[in-house]
């Protein structure tokens, strides 16, 4: 990355601006650091361009390239990582390397002429990043779709006149485009679309700052910041972080972790109380430009578990009460997926017992013998409910039912009914009565 030197008059305008630069524009990264939209945050990469020396942000160091090379990290080959590059302005050459280790090129590419300018990025959406360059005597991009020697596959004059060559994915589609940073009247010119029409304009810093953005919240968006002294502030759609920023040399910002799907659940937020047998709604997410899959898993607290996939599901019934934990699986097509799923507890409280509300046939019904029984019952429960209709101390056979099939009454006297209830988790209610079945009235 090549550093930018700021020139504006106060801390505070440097920070304003790089808030106000976020909401307005959807942001970038610096120059050269453009890559695919990934979800693992960026991190502070230094190069000392007297020594070739890189320093990761765990300390490791390793020696890689000439003195005065131009430092470029960008995602070579797809796999969410981004790796060291150079760009060597007097030969016109690219050395591309697949680790961020020391060693030999893994691609090397003539690409320009003397004095252009590097600018790496996704111009396709195929989650490559590839070469370009800044030719300032023509104000004119040349950007590659492929990692191979050849002619530019777009190429275009941008009329933001000299300055560094920036790119990076603005609005989070996946695709990088181009602008150019005017150091000298802190200036930001962004293109719409890789195309000769400008997106926006925007200033930010102050003397002294060197300015650098990347993805620092994991969002997906590249956002600005400055580093200034050994702290580096950098803005983010919340507010501004405060880090470390022990550079020797130029910083660059790069993911230098593979990148993962990140899940989030949208509904319910947590805090849920349900009763035993309820279904609970939820809704799910994930940070990304490439395809997720979501898949929920409730874990309940005698060991049963309910699946399903999708962005908003259904998952019931919960049948056991107690602490019910709601996990959000989120996964990449190649097998990788989120090392930290989002998870809510739900509550499942005991539902109540089977509750009668009335039976049929009301206290002191007359019946006769040879009439007609029809027995009804209204209970409140969790079905499916059962019902089980007794006569005891009679030779009726037991009946089944909310309302079974009414019975013909053959024999005079009191006759006991009893009725129990059991709903779907074996919780059981009974009451009982009884109706008085007169003689059939003997003719005149």
């Amino acid at each position: 990355m090549v550093v930018w030197q700021a020139r504006r008059t106060s801390l505070f305008a440097a920070l304003f601006a790089i808030l106000l630069t976020g909401l307005l524009t959807g942001l970038f990264t610096g120059a050269f650091a453009a890559r695919a939209v990934g979800l693992e945050a960026d991190q502070l990469v230094s190069h000392d361009p007297r020594t070739g020396v890189w320093t990761m942000p765990d300390g490791r160091t390793f020696y890689y390239g000439d003195p005065a090379d131009q430092p470029i990290m960008c995602d070579w080959d797809g796999d969410d990582i981004d790796t060291v590059g150079l760009y060597r302005s007097r030969t016109g050459f690219l050395h591309l390397r697949q680790s961020n280790s020391q060693g030999f090129s893994d691609i090397q590419i003539f690409y320009g002429i003397p004095d252009d300018e590097p600018v790496c990025g996704d111009w396709d959406g195929d989650g490559i990043d590839t070469i370009g360059i800044y030719r300032p005597s023509e104000h004119r991009f040349y950007l590659r779709n492929s990692n191979t020697q050849g002619f530019a596959d777009l190429d275009f004059e941008f009329p933001g006149g000299m300055g560094t060559p920036v790119a990076g994915d603005w609005n989070g589609d996946g695709v990088d485009t181009v602008g150019l940073y005017d150091g000298t009247r802190g200036l930001v010119t962004l293109s719409s679309g890789n195309t000769p029409v400008v997106a926006s304009v925007f200033s930010f810093g102050e003397p002294g700052d060197t300015v650098i953005a990347g993805d620092w919240n994991d969002d997906g968006a590249d956002t600005f910041g400055v580093i200034r002294g050994t702290r580096a502030f950098l803005s983010t759609p919340s507010g501004i972080m405060e880090r470390e920023a022990n550079i020797q040399g130029n910083p660059v910002a790069a993911r230098i972790s593979p990148r993962v799907p990140n899940g989030i659940i949208t509904s319910p937020a947590g805090g849920v109380s349900l009763t035993r047998g309820d279904s609970l709604r939820v809704s799910g997410t994930a940070y990304s430009s490439r395809p997720v899959s979501l898949s929920w898993r409730a874990l309940g607290p005698s060991g049963s578990e309910l699946r399903h996939s999708g962005q908003t599901v259904t998952l019931g019934p919960m049948d056991d009460a107690g602490i019910w934990t709601i996990i959000l699986d989120a996964s990449y097509d190649n097998g990788v997926t989120d090392p930290t799923p989002a998870t809510i507890h739900v509550n499942v409280e005991s539902a109540p017992e089977p509750e009668v509300q009335w039976v049929l046939p009301a206290p002191a019904t007359d019946f006769r013998v040879g009439g007609l029984l029809d027995l009804e019952a209204q209970v409140l429960g969790v079905g499916p409910l059962t019902y089980l209709w007794s006569f005891p101390g009679s030779t009726l056979a037991p009946l089944t039912g909310r309302n079974p099939a009414p019975f013909a009454l053959t024999s005079a006297g009191v006759l006991d009914i009893a009725l129990t209830v059991t709903d779907r988790f074996g919780q059981q209610t009974a009451t009982s009565f009884n109706v008085v079945v007169a003689p059939n009235s003997a003719p005149d």
